[in-house]
């Protein structure tokens, strides 16, 4: 029987390391593994008085096709400021898990309000639940933002760390629905779309660089990131949608290999939201499935 979590033991960090230090650290990192009948150790890090680098987020809204605005940040931004927080989570010596190879499978954000670049914010990620899959360990990483003491911001990410496991029987592969949408847009990628947003992002993952770093990773080229994905999206709907307190929810399915043409499938956004699906050119495979709905309450 496995072991249920623990209470979460939370770390206040003084500050993030910068990229290349980080990415030295994900690739030396020593890391035990997992028994099968054991959870993750429930684990948090936080850090205060962050303030956005407006720079940054500028170079991000160009990359992801938002409108610039400097009266408030991208609703996806907070991911950004949040990843590297996520990285020092995983890089704690109590967290079993090597890094590399870990795949990011999906991500639901609320957003609350507008938040103002010049705010000073506090953010938090926590290791909320993890379980056995078929292809692995799935966990769940949830990052909240707060600005004087309100929440403003979250984000919760779901990711696979690969590796054997006996005790969970396999699934039957289902094969895509292909859903009918009302509007379609098509998208041309550049091939250096991940140099550009790994700038604006931080996200340096190797996968998403060149050709031949995602080739060491066992890729044939390299690939667009998710969160760019979801991030162009957002860019395109959200700004149908009445108001700023916005829920959106994605499941990343199949790699976008760049340079490439990827086409935004969707519904007309009503006062409910609503699904899209981001397809191939040629309409035969699904990169990401999702929904955009409106936040009926707001957080304390």
């Amino acid at each position: 029987m496995r072991k249920p979590m623990n209470q979460t033991s939370f770390q206040e960090l003084d500050q993030i390391s910068g990229k290349l230090r980080m990415y030295g650290r994900v690739i030396t990192a020593g890391k035990r593994g997992l028994s099968e009948d054991d959870y993750l150790p429930r684990l948090g890090v936080s850090i205060h008085k962050q303030q956005a680098d407006i720079a940054k987020a500028g170079d991000y809204a160009k990359v992801c096709g938002f409108e610039v605005d400097s009266s408030a940040l991208p609703m996806s931004f907070p991911h950004v400021m949040s990843f590297g927080l996520q990285m020092e989570l995983m890089l704690l010596p109590e967290f079993p898990l090597p890094l590399l190879g870990i795949v990011h499978l999906g991500n639901r954000i609320r957003n609350y309000r507008k938040i103002l670049p010049q705010e000073s914010l506090d953010i938090t990620v926590e290791l909320v639940g993890d379980r056995l899959v078929e292809k692995g360990r799935e966990m769940d990483l949830e990052a909240k933002v707060y600005a004087s003491g309100q929440l403003v911001w979250e984000g919760l990410s779901t990711y696979l760390s690969r590796c054997k496991v006996k005790h969970v029987k396999a699934k039957a592969k289902k094969l895509p629905v292909f859903a009918e949408f009302e509007n379609k847009l098509e998208w041309k990628l550049a091939d250096d779309l991940g140099r550009q947003y790994a700038a604006a992002s931080g996200d340096s993952n190797p996968i998403h660089l060149y050709p031949w770093t995602a080739k060491l990773l066992g890729f044939k080229r390299h690939i667009a990131h998710g969160m760019w994905s979801k991030a162009r999206i957002i860019a395109e709907l959200l700004p149908k949608l009445e108001g700023d307190a916005a829920e959106v929810t994605v499941e990343f399915k199949l790699p976008i290999f760049l340079p490439g043409k990827v086409v935004l499938h969707s519904n007309q956004v009503t006062a409910k939201g609503c699904n899209f699906e981001l397809r191939n050119d040629k309409n035969d495979k699904i990169h990401v499935v999702g929904s955009i709905k409106p936040l009926v309450s707001v957080a304390h």
